[in-house]
């Protein structure tokens, strides 16, 4: 974050925002019911389960 920037404007929102074009189908946008709906229907497809850590045999997922 540019510190300087933060200060002058005294809040988070400041400098430029441009629009970006997205494709509708790779966008989870959740307005409504309908939208979640779509979005619980879609998550398993998208999710990858972690390796359960109990296990001798499961790679360990890299630190953050």
């Amino acid at each position: 974050m540019d510190a300087g920037g933060f200060r002058a404007a005294r809040h988070r929102f400041f400098g430029r925002t441009l629009p970006v074009r997205t494709d509708p189908a790779r966008v989870l946008e959740i307005d409504d019911p309908h939208d979640l709906a779509r979005a619980r229907a879609l998550a398993p497809l998208l999710d990858t389960p972690l390796p359960d850590p109990l296990l001798p045999d499961s790679p360990l997922p890299d630190p953050l």
